[in-house]
């Protein structure tokens, strides 16, 4: 499992000079409906998107019918490609990496094609066989979501690959022409279709021998899927990575899906006409994944061979690291105005949760480094845009009731009162407990961001006597004038919030 804390090195990793050599990575993904360009940089172990395009090329067009790639798919590829290459050459990357999936790894004419680019870009594009590709799509599972434990299902326009994920690392790994291209071009009526389907999924399943109690789905048609599963249950929170649905919400999205014109889809969804034409050849698949894995989860992963190309470039030490400690650390290093400062605050809030679970720890970790990110927003918005940058940001080892969690707590970091307005939903997503301890949080936060600017080295601490049902602020007498009525009040909201007493203790300097 990952390092539990930021501090477990002299400092965040980002800034170690090992992974210099993964501060901007471009990778260019040729598949068979599209061609990406995708540039990560920033704080490496949960990457931000420093540029990320796509153009839709359907070089695996007419694969099915002919075994060569779609001329015109060809054409627009090289011209996209082309385009990349300059433009990853500008921004001056410290790698640039090119892979090819199904639709050139399957067609007569693939090789030959790779080859026209070189000579056209100089970029030696890597045709990965389908057992690669599936190894590549469980890496960028586990690069955002340490504790993946299940099976990785990465579909794509051609084939479908599986993975066995466990305990950050990849084990069995298997393709199938399960593609929605594919099977859109067999000649078989939807009945004998669906028997097809399930014949191939078995065989997949007799090769996959675990009990899954998670499927990771990644790519396009998956998360369309997942948008509509939202869409229909009315979903508080629109983030697709490491959204969770069971399988029968699933079945009924499915089945929803089925009775809806794809004009009505996509002016719910946004999603693009070309994507939702697939939807009912990948729902197929899906529905025999459920039926003959038996999963009690399935859960979305906006990671993939990209991000997955990256993991496997860092270095150990990157990689064991926590993806959103790693890339909160970062944001306070960017954007807080004393980078650093999470940490104290950590410390002196700590004692307040000490019986709570690692997990909420980190989330109080995560949020002590956030605490001062958006300090130049304005005062009366600083707390809605807290919470929306915590509900939507790109953090990696988040799941949703975290998130909501994290944005609480820092809502209440520069909010007292609890009026969430259009955030009201989200907290359908905890438990009474959970909002509750949130606010503890904040208050906390709120409490400590005004004490450690002139106190960071423990000279003022915080602690809980529960048997006495005590808060006690314990301060050194030559601090005692730092103790004024703000102080006093957000202290008092401390305590009214833990629903204790609060005392307030000055020590005597010894001579």
């Amino acid at each position: 499992m990952y390092s539990s804390t930021i501090s477990d090195s002299t400092r965040p990793i980002f800034q170690d000079p090992v992974v210099e050599r993964v501060r901007r990575v471009a990778v260019i993904d040729v598949g068979s409906n599209s061609v990406r360009l995708v540039v990560f940089d920033g704080a490496a172990r949960s990457p931000a998107y420093f540029f990320n395009e796509k153009v839709l090329c359907g070089l695996g067009a007419s694969l099915a019918e002919t075994g060569k790639l779609d001329p015109s798919g060809k054409e627009r590829a090289l011209s996209a490609i082309t385009r990349f290459v300059t433009i990853a050459k500008l921004m001056n990357v410290s790698d640039l990496v090119g892979v090819g999936t199904a639709a050139l790894r399957e067609a007569s004419d693939g090789h030959e094609f790779t080859e026209t680019i070189f000579k056209k870009t100089r970029l030696e594009l890597t045709i990965a066989s389908g057992e690669h590709e599936a190894n590549l799509a469980a890496n960028g599972v586990i690069l955002g979501w340490p504790e993946a434990n299940g099976l990785v299902s990465d579909i794509g326009g051609v084939s479908m690959e599986l993975a066995d994920v466990n305990n950050m690392k990849v084990g069995l790994c298997e393709t199938s022409s399960l593609g929605p291209l594919v099977l859109e071009r067999l000649d078989l009526d939807n009945q004998s279709l669906e028997n097809h389907i399930g014949n191939e999924v078995a065989k997949l399943r007799k090769r996959f021998t675990r009990k899954y109690k998670t499927i990771y789905l990644v790519g396009g048609s998956w998360r369309a899927i997942a948008k509509l599963d939202i869409s229909r249950r009315n979903y508080p929170l629109k983030v697709l990575n490491e959204y969770k649905s069971s399988p029968q919400e699933y079945l009924k999205t499915l089945e929803w899906a089925n009775s809806q014109t794809i004009e009505h889809l996509q002016e719910k969804t946004r999603i693009s006409y070309e994507r939702l034409k697939h939807i009912q050849k990948a729902g197929m698949v899906l529905k025999s994944m459920i039926n003959i894995f038996q999963p009690k989860e399935i859960a979305i992963s906006s990671n993939g061979i990209r991000e997955g190309l990256l993991y496997l470039r860092m270095p150990k030490k990157l990689q064991d690291s926590d993806p959103l400690l790693e890339a909160c650390a970062f944001s306070e290093y960017s954007s807080a105005r004393l980078p650093g400062y999470g940490d104290y605050l950590y410390e002196f809030i700590h004692p307040l949760f000490k019986q709570h679970s690692f997990e909420k720890k980190r989330l109080i970790r995560a949020a002590c480094l956030l605490h001062d990110v958006s300090w130049r927003a304005h005062p009366d918005y600083r707390a809605i845009i807290c919470f929306e940058n915590a509900t939507r940001a790109n953090l990696g080892g988040l799941d949703h009731p975290g998130r909501v969690f994290l944005a609480l707590s820092l809502f209440h970091r520069y909010k007292n009162q609890s009026e969430y307005g259009e955030f009201e939903n989200l907290l359908s997503l905890l438990e009474p407990e959970e909002i509750r301890l949130a606010e503890i949080v904040g208050k906390a936060m709120r409490l400590g961001a005004m004490l450690l600017v002139v106190s960071p080295e423990g000279l003022t601490t915080l602690k809980f006597k529960p048997k006495k049902n005590n808060l006690v602020l314990s301060l050194p007498e030559k601090l005692r004038s730092i103790t004024g009525e703000v102080v006093n009040t957000r202290f008092r909201a401390l305590a009214t919030a833990m629903d204790c007493e609060a005392k307030i203790n000055i020590e005597e300097t010894s001579t």
